[in-house]
């Protein structure tokens, strides 16, 4: 009376929705317990059991069909195990056969879904599909009527497992089942064995009261050779009397819900897009997962049965080759990639079809060498090989790798011998190479690969230090001191270091490098008073080994300062000649109560440079010379000036010194260059100047003292007087 009015309201419910499939009343799992429907319903995983062996020709289609059905759902939705009989994957306890008995199973393949609908043969793979995917919708579509959850882990070779079931809308006495599966994700004779039974692990009768969880334990053995990352567990509740399962549950070893999200497939593509008879086809896929691909396939069919071939991977690009195919075949094929808690997916299908070539032999690649045969870092590298064809080669490229990514380089031809020009490349450098030809039929051949190591030249050229620092200049014995230098190779530099003695013997500082090509070392601290010396030491890869001149620098006493001062300047000689060397030293002393490092003495001739000389240390109260030499230019005076500067010199206003000297000319005596009929013209002619200056000088005094003519008479020719 109780199902009649339950089928009753089925019925009426159908009606309503007016959508929901008529299996789901029959699907329904019956209980003799009534059910509480205001309860909230648990997550529905549908529970699938293949039959099936490898021996079984129909169970191919079965195993294809369901292998594709679970990359269509989630392990939430779909919990798969495969009960094999007859071979090599049977369970290791024999549960397949009470399994068997139980379910009354007559052929193979059959496929239970919930313990209740079945479906007995497999005429293909489509067929199978068309009809397994419906039946897990139906089921879907009914609630969940307790929920389930597992906890599993391995200790050693021991599996635990614990279910624990929660009532919601059901209440009675069911058996508890816990199933260890692995998923070999392997092809079989054509079969797909993916989650085959390893063991039943716990089968418990539980009687389930509302609102009380029951928990079902059980162990087992976990045998060598199955592989911990790829098992799992399923348990599921079930009604002996309707063999009804209620619902399900998948878990990963080491308990928790397992990874549901399938890999996607994107960018599939064959690879000639066109190809002949002759060609080997590659088929290619992007392919990415939020875990990670464990692996993929390329599945493909020419009209003769399903095949499949291993993609490998590079970073998300998986290629598979499938071969070659008989002119006029349509071959179609998809990819497959699943995931290490074995989700999969499937692309959509791609097709071509296979025309017969035309001319249908590759080149012909021989003796293909490289010259010289030992390559030094300056040589270019011919790579030669001779190249014929059937018909007529197009193109001759070698392809070469120094480690910097593969390159190419275009061959030109004498006949049948080709030849490529390649390089130089770096000394050390390993170079694999090959040759690549092609005929007008775009058939191509390559050659084996080819290698050569680059040989370096000799490198002699020692590095190069420059502006050697120390900083602080006058340190005090509270400071360490940081040695600066710019140091430079013609290759590279491979060490730096820093020597220093401070009378305590010598000690080594290893240089860092900074920006561009500086280099830098503390060392230090030093007691008040002592004078360090020190140099810097480069080395290159070829061991080359340059040292920079000495340096010094005086740890200053706290409160002591140096007062550098220029006391004496020299000429040698005193009066020099044009064109004359003169040597000139100056005297210079530190009256300061602190040590003076680094002391520069700049000598300058009217106020230009002409020489910079450094003093490395000059101790209080100390007195040291310093020389220079300078070649007079011009005859005249000239004023030299001597100054001498230091880092923390305590007065400033004393450092120079200026001393007045002639310089004659080379002949001496005159103050004149000249030498000679030329010396004797620049004599003469200021004589003559001077000597007519002086007769002008005294016609015009002897005309200023003549006396005054007076006038006078003169009788005029008529006897009177004319006055003059």
């Amino acid at each position: 009376m109780r199902l009649n009015t339950l089928a009753v309201a089925c019925l009426v419910a159908v009606l309503i929705v007016g959508f929901v499939p008529h299996l789901v009343v029959a699907l329904e799992p019956t209980s003799e317990v009534a059910s509480n429907p205001v309860l909230p319903r648990a997550t529905r995983t549908v529970v699938i059991e293949a039959f099936t062996g490898i021996w079984c020709g129909y169970c191919v289609y079965e195993s294809q069909a369901l292998h594709q059905l679970e990359g269509e759902y989630t392990r939430d939705q779909v919990a798969i195990m495969e009960w094999h009989n007859g071979d090599a994957y049977v369970p290791a306890d024999g549960s397949n056969k009470p399994r068997e008995t139980y379910y009354a199973i007559q052929g193979f393949p059959t496929v239970i879904f919930d313990g209740q609908d079945d479906e007995v043969g497999a005429g293909s793979k489509q067929a199978a599909y068309d009809a397994y995917k419906p039946k897990i919708d139906a089921h879907l579509a009914v609630a969940g009527k307790v929920g389930i959850a597992q906890t599993t882990s391995i200790t050693g070779t021991t599996l635990n497992a614990m279910m624990d079931i929660t009532p919601e809308q059901t209440t009675g006495t069911f058996t508890a089942k816990i199933v260890l599966v692995e998923n070999l994700n392997k092809v079989d004779s054509s079969h797909n064995v993916d989650w085959i039974v390893r063991l039943l692990v716990k089968s418990e009768s539980v009687t389930l009261s509302s609102g009380q969880n029951t928990q079902v334990s059980g162990t087992a053995t976990v045998q060598g050779g199955w592989v911990q990352a790829n098992m799992a567990t399923i348990a599921f509740l079930q009604l002996d009397s309707s063999k009804g399962i209620y619902n399900g549950n998948f878990a990963t070893i080491g308990g928790g819900a397992a990874d549901t999200e399938k890999p996607k497939i994107t960018a599939v593509q064959h690879t000639p897009a066109s190809p002949t008879d002759q060609d080997t086809v590659s088929v290619t896929a992007t392919i990415t997962d939020n875990v990670g691909v464990s692996s993929a396939k390329v599945y493909y069919d020419d009209g003769t049965g399903s095949k499949n071939a291993a993609m490998t991977g590079s970073g998300s690009t998986y290629t598979g080759s499938i071969g070659k195919f008989t002119a006029g075949k349509t071959v179609t094929y998809y990819v497959e990639a699943k995931d290490a808690a074995g989700n999969t997916n499937q692309s959509t299908s791609g097709s071509f079809n296979v025309v017969a070539g035309t001319d249908k032999t590759a080149p012909t690649i021989t003796a293909v060498q490289h010259t010289p045969a030992s390559p030094k870092d300056t040589d270019q590298v011919a790579v030669t090989a001779t190249i014929t064809d059937n018909v007529g080669v197009t193109s001759g490229t070698v392809y070469y790798n120094d480690g910097s990514g593969l390159q190419n380089k275009a061959m030109t031809n004498s006949g049948t011998t080709y030849t490529g020009i390649i390089g130089p490349f770096a000394a050390g450098k390993t170079v694999s190479y090959y040759v690549e030809a092609k005929d007008a039929a775009a058939n191509t051949a390559k050659s084996p690969s080819g290698s050569f190591t680059i040989q370096g030249t000799a490198d002699t050229v020692k590095p190069t230090i420059a502006g050697v620092t120390n900083t602080p200049a006058l340190p005090t014995s509270s400071e360490s001191v940081t040695i600066g230098a710019t140091i430079t190779d013609n290759v590279g530099v491979t060490s730096a270091e820093v020597k220093y003695n401070d009378g305590s013997g010598e000690k080594t500082a290893t240089m860092t490098k900074g920006s561009g090509n500086s280099y830098t070392a503390d060392i230090g601290k030093f007691a008040d008073g002592a004078t360090v010396t020190y140099h810097v030491e480069a080395k290159d890869a070829a061991a080359n080994l340059q040292k920079s001149p000495d340096a010094t620098f005086a740890v200053q006493v706290a409160g002591q300062a140096p007062d550098v001062t220029v006391t004496a300047i020299k000429l040698t000689p005193a009066s020099p000649k044009v064109g004359e060397t003169v040597t000139i030293k100056a005297t210079v002393t530190n009256s300061g109560a602190g040590a003076a490092s680094n002391v520069a003495v700049k000598f300058s001739i009217g106020g230009v440079k002409i020489d910079e000389k450094i003093i490395a240390s000059l101790a209080a109260g100390a007195t040291t010379d310093i020389s220079t030499t300078w070649v007079g230019q011009s005859v005249g005076q000239q004023t030299l000036e001597v100054k001498a500067t230091v880092s923390g010199d305590s007065n400033t206003g004393n450092d120079a010194m200026t001393s007045n000297f002639n310089v004659a000319t080379s002949g001496g005596g005159g103050g004149t260059t000249g030498t000679g009929s030329s010396s004797m013209l620049m004599w003469i002619v200021p004589i003559i100047v001077i000597v007519v200056v002086v007769i002008v000088l005294a016609m015009l005094m002897m005309r200023r003292k003549k006396p005054a003519q007076q006038p006078y008479y003169q009788q005029d020719m008529f006897g009177g007087q004319q006055q003059y």
